[in-house]
């Protein structure tokens, strides 16, 4: 365990803390239920951070997966998608970011249940991911 690691990573990157919970570390794609073919996600093209945003997010990403891969794996999906993204983020890229780091102080590791859902979504959650 690693009491406060989640507080101090929010004091230093001076975000507040979530007024409304975050339960889940990504955003969810609806299944279209019956369609024969499930349609993926447009394109992000969203307007690209600056060099400022683009270091702040790599710092986000390097604290966070210092904290997934030590105490909840939970979030390793996600933080992997995110990573894909980190070398040109966009504005989609910093709220992917947000959601996770709000996701950061509810994620403990007693949601077993929660487990199997993660690596369910995996496929659907990274891009240009295929099934085979």
């Amino acid at each position: 365990s690693m009491p406060g690691y989640i507080q101090r990573a929010l004091t230093r990157f001076e975000h507040p803390n979530p007024t409304i919970p975050e339960y889940a570390p990504h955003r969810r794609d609806t299944p279209q239920y019956g369609a024969k073919i499930q349609v993926t996600n447009d394109p992000d093209n969203s307007p690209t951070l600056d060099a400022k945003d683009k270091k702040r997010v790599q710092e986000i990403l390097g604290t966070l997966l210092y904290y997934a891969r030590a105490i909840d794996f939970t979030m390793l999906p996600t933080i992997g998608t995110i990573a894909t993204q980190q070398a040109a983020p966009t504005k989609k890229t910093m709220e992917a970011i947000v959601q996770l780091i709000n996701y950061s102080p509810n994620g403990t590791p007693d949601r077993e249940w929660q487990v199997f859902l993660f690596i369910r979504s995996t496929k659907r959650s990274n891009k240009g991911t295929r099934t085979r």
